[in-house]
């Protein structure tokens, strides 16, 4: 290799290498992001009833945690209120099925002060008519009562939930929450001692 080729090489690594400290550094010197907590009110779905279930899934809690840098020294926090954006759904199956229902975003309004902490409670976690579609719909008896990727007769996923704001300075935040929930017929959950939505 000659000597050209050496120091060629050399200033490509080195360039590399810089890139991916900037990359780094700049993931080091994010701001927090939203806060985001589910309060569920329930952890069962009778897909016999499952409209009421997108409407009463539960509440999303959202804080904007930025502080002063400084505790010592005023700071104007005004630019760190967060204006909310939107909301992401989507699904992650716990039971070894691959099925899941569409991701969905719904816009939001809103704007959180540093620190302050609001709740969606008109939150929509499945869009209407979700449960007369896969993987739901296999639970019902006319189709089986089965999952038909487990056979067993009910699903277990994880709701999640991604909330998206920016800050009056223009800068993009978002926080997730994560919610399990058990899906059945009604009959099936009674035989497993739980409850109806």
């Amino acid at each position: 290799m000659e000597m050209r080729d050496i120091i060629t090489s050399t200033a490509a690594g080195l360039i590399a290498f810089g890139l991916s400290a900037c990359s780094d550094l700049n993931r080091q010197e994010e701001r927090p992001s939203l806060i985001v907590t589910i309060t569920p009110r329930t952890s069962a779905v009778d897909v016999a009833a499952g409209a009421a279930a997108s409407r009463d899934f539960g509440t999303i809690n959202v804080r904007a945690p930025f502080l002063s840098e400084d505790n010592h020294l005023p700071m104007d926090n005004t630019f760190k209120d967060v204006l909310l954006r939107s909301y992401r759904v989507t699904y992650a199956r716990t039971d070894g099925g691959r099925e899941v229902p569409q991701p969905f975003s719904r816009n939001i309004g809103g704007r959180l002060s540093t620190g302050a902490a609001t709740s969606l409670s008109e939150f929509q976690a499945f869009q209407p008519g979700a449960f007369e579609r896969a993987p739901f719909a296999s639970l019902l008896p006319r189709n089986g009562g089965r999952d038909r990727e487990t056979g067993k007769p009910f699903v277990e996923m994880e709701v999640v939930i991604e909330v998206v704001g920016e800050t009056l300075s223009g800068e993009r935040v978002c926080g997730m929450a994560r919610s399990p929930l058990t899906f059945s017929f009604h009959d099936e959950m009674t035989r497993r001692g739980g409850g109806a939505v």
